[in-house]
């Protein structure tokens, strides 16, 4: 049995397309439009980490490249088709999302949150096809490492002078 459902999200239509199978296990694929990327939108010299898209390439194709560049398990069912003009992607949709309260950790589980991010964000730029351009910028110094650390030093004093600002 398939069942094909459609939602619309602020402009945005998500079509999902359930299938049960004989033994009570279940396949959900998604479908999204894939617009172009607001960092071209706003910068066109960057365009994708794929260089610039040609017309018989898709934004479809710039999001499917990327998402499997940056995931360590790439989805099986991940792909991109044009229909009508537009662009779209398909993957499977598993919501496997958590939560936690913020404010609810201690000192020690924020920076192990904070470190488990840092490392999941490196480790995709890793996987990166620019990742030598990057290696290549930052080179062998500690600069580049002491450059980031005083840039963080002085955001978090503007978020403290800010909500000084915001609270008076």
């Amino acid at each position: 049995m398939l069942i094909l459902t459609v939602n619309r999200y602020n402009k945005i239509t998500i079509w999902q397309a359930t299938c049960f199978c004989e033994n009570a296990s279940h396949l959900v694929l998604q479908i999204k439009e894939a617009s172009p990327s607001v960092v071209s939108r706003y910068n066109p010299i960057v365009g994708s980490p794929l260089g610039k898209l040609n017309p018989e390439q898709n934004n479809g194709l710039r999001v499917t490249t990327c998402q499997q560049i940056l995931q360590a398990y790439s989805d099986p069912f991940l792909g991109h088709f044009q229909a009508n003009g537009r662009d779209f992607y398909v993957r499977q949709f598993r919501d496997m999302k958590g939560s936690f309260e913020m404010n609810e950790l201690t000192s020690q589980g924020f920076l192990d949150y904070v470190e488990g991010c840092g490392l999941l964000l490196a480790r995709a730029h890793a996987q990166s096809p620019n990742v030598s351009y990057v290696a290549g910028y930052m080179g062998k110094s500690d600069r580049f490492e002491k450059a980031i650390v005083k840039w963080c030093y002085g955001y978090s004093r503007q978020v403290y002078q800010d909500y000084d600002n915001f609270v008076r």
